[in-house]
């Protein structure tokens, strides 16, 4: 692939690279996005036009369906059969990739494909690209609309590193001698942030037989731990006072294309009765955590926005009995941050005003960390 159009997404991977996963060739590739949207009119004997029933709001978006087709020949490390199973199987991430507008590559993933078209197969005595060649096509529901940007521990793969590198039983019984259990997958991984431009072209762009799976661990929908990234924190902030402060976002999501409503927020300890509360003063946000149990909340402890619930540093759910949610008025929406990209100079902005207060006897540090979202 020579050309591409800034911003578009391309479809790089089924599922995640240590699970059953599978690389899409780019060799007579086809992928075909259908977007619906959800519409609320109703229609009235006494009015011309039509009644739009959600007044001024948006018209929220359905699941995305996508269709693909692509080529399985005999000499690809991905065989027919396996091809079969790995499109047969539960809901897997999807991944993608962008360049960006200083040409460099931008890697993206929604939570949930789920299969909905598998693959079949033709047998006749003339085949369009001959007999070693199977032209496939599957199909793929993506419950959730939108493409989040994977954080900066994305890595790739390296199965032949790995197929050097493996440790593996002598006997049965014992370890090889000195060695780390998966020490191979250690070695094979290779964290694409610490790649030059170039490289990760060679890997990932400028092929038309990609071959490198990625490898991502997501916290936001799997759950699988709850600090705040450095650097990639939207607020950063110690309250030392129970007086209003206002302050600015990081620009961490100026170039979002789509409401930013999945994040953590991380929380110091609370008392019983104390609160906090985060307004976003740009689009009318609010969030209020309220600590109600007499035992006081563990010195660090998370909302994940996700799942709706608060979680101690070890994943485990803080009962709903013990901490309370709300927005900081009723007529508020619920905490989230804009979209921000725009071209229009007018309404150019790159940060956001949060206002933010507690009603401790103690110090309290807010942090936030959200997950970049996009329109697919």
């Amino acid at each position: 692939m020579n050309e591409f159009l800034k911003s578009k997404s391309y479809i790089y991977q089924y599922g995640n690279g240590l699970e059953d996963y599978f690389v899409f060739p780019k060799t007579e590739f086809q992928g075909v996005v259908s977007k619906t949207v959800k519409t609320q009119y109703e229609e009235s004997n006494f009015i011309d036009g039509a009644i739009r029933t959600n007044l001024t709001d948006r018209n929220k978006l359905g699941a995305v369906d996508l269709n693909v087709n692509f080529l399985v020949r005999d000499e690809d490390y991905f065989d027919l059969g396996y091809v079969k199973k790995v499109f047969q199987s539960i809901p897997r991430k999807l991944f993608s990739y962008t360049l960006d507008g200083n040409g460099d590559i931008r890697f993206y993933f929604t939570p949930y494909s789920d299969v909905t078209k598998t693959v079949s197969q033709e047998d006749k005595s003339s085949m369009e690209n001959g007999q070693r060649i199977e032209n496939v096509g599957i199909s793929l529901k993506l419950q959730n609309p939108y493409w989040y940007e994977c954080k900066p521990n994305i890595s790739y793969f390296n199965r032949d590193s790995y197929a050097i590198n493996a440790k593996l039983f002598d006997n049965g019984l014992t370890f090889d001698s000195g060695v780390v259990f998966d020490e191979g997958i250690t070695v094979a991984k290779t964290s694409i942030s610490s790649l030059p431009l170039k490289t990760k072209k060679t890997l990932f762009f400028d092929t038309t037989d990609p071959s490198y799976a990625l490898v991502y661990v997501d916290k936001f929908f799997d759950k699988t731990r709850f600090e705040i990234e450095a650097g990639q924190e939207t607020i950063s902030q110690t309250l030392t006072s129970n007086l209003i402060l206002d302050i600015t976002t990081t620009n961490i999501y100026r170039n979002t294309t789509a409401l930013n409503k999945t994040y953590l927020i991380e929380f110091t300890t609370l008392a019983q009765n104390e609160w906090v509360t985060v307004q976003n003063q740009s689009n009318v946000s609010s969030f209020k955590v309220t600590w109600l149990s007499s035992s006081p909340s563990p010195s660090l402890f998370y909302y994940n926005s996700v799942w709706e619930r608060f979680y101690d540093v070890n994943g485990n759910q803080i009962p709903m009995t013990s901490v309370k949610l709300d927005k900081v008025n009723p007529s508020d929406d619920f905490l989230h941050f804009s979209a921000m990209s725009t071209l229009n100079k007018v309404v150019v902005g790159e940060t956001e005003n949060i206002r933010l207060q507690k009603n401790s006897s103690t110090n309290e540090t807010i942090k936030i960390e959200i997950l970049n979202t996009y329109q697919i």
